[in-house]
């Protein structure tokens, strides 16, 4: 399937593109019929089914598609139930997800999804309870906004069947974090300690980094390290799979 527009769907207009494609899905959960040949004339029609198990999609989508909670608020993780943090930094609030003992966190499943779809069904009610506040019903959803039309698949399952998003996740989250931490100057704002930095040797570090070959085939190759706060994710990428050689 493929939808074409002027800009990025938006909640309702993913929502029909997904009704259509769940369909399809289903028809080939039923099975379609192949005639397999063969060299003596015995040709064979079989049953075929086609199961969907992984989906993959960058973050945004990934919030889109499956009716959670953007990957930048509270309860954004799509993996487990970190709440996440508020932190202010210069002038601007980030969201933060550091790990704190103290807090329950669960790895997410179709069990808490289910829970979560029938509290929505059930008016914002837990069982025999009343509804309760705008403000618990978000903590009890833990940053479900609604039905993945894709939980109808049979072996399909919520949250593990979303694959990593290594563009955003891999290459621009943890390799831009780290290069950031180990080549800006040391900060007491942005909480990068003398012990991380290496800023002073970054002309060494530079040297080895231009020096490093990529593949032929690289549409991208990184530029100068100095200007590693500018970097692309296939930048990030090269420099990591490439790096160490």
């Amino acid at each position: 399937m493929i939808s074409t527009g002027a800009t990025k769907p938006k909640k309702d207009a993913m929502s029909s593109i997904m009704e259509d494609l769940v369909k399809e899905l289903h028809r080939l959960e039923e099975g379609i019929s192949v005639l397999l040949t063969s060299d003596d004339s015995n040709n064979l029609e079989q049953l075929i089914r086609i199961f969907l198990i992984g989906c993959v999609c960058d973050k945004p989508a990934t919030s889109l598609v499956l009716n959670h909670v953007e990957c930048t608020g509270f309860f954004g993780c799509i993996y487990c139930t970190m709440r996440g943090k508020s932190i202010e930094v210069r002038n601007t609030i980030i969201r933060s997800f550091v790990y704190d003992p103290n807090e329950k966190v669960i790895l997410r499943s179709n069990k808490n999804y289910d829970d979560a779809i029938e509290f929505i069904n059930n008016d914002y009610k837990l069982t025999n309870s009343t509804k309760i506040s705008k403000a618990a019903a978000k903590e009890y959803l833990q940053g479900v906004k609604g039905p993945c039309l894709l939980r109808q698949l049979k072996y399909f399952n919520i949250y593990t069947s979303f694959l990593c998003d290594t563009l955003h996740n891999l290459y621009l989250g943890v390799m831009g974090k780290m290069l950031k931490l180990f080549l800006s100057k040391r900060s007491i704002i942005e909480g990068i300690s003398a012990a991380m930095s290496i800023h002073k040797q970054i002309d060494n570090l530079a040297e080895i980094v231009n020096s490093i070959s990529y593949p032929s085939t690289t549409y991208r190759q990184p530029r100068d390290i100095h200007l590693f706060k500018k970097f692309k994710a296939n930048e990030l990428r090269m420099i990591l799979l490439f790096g160490y050689s």
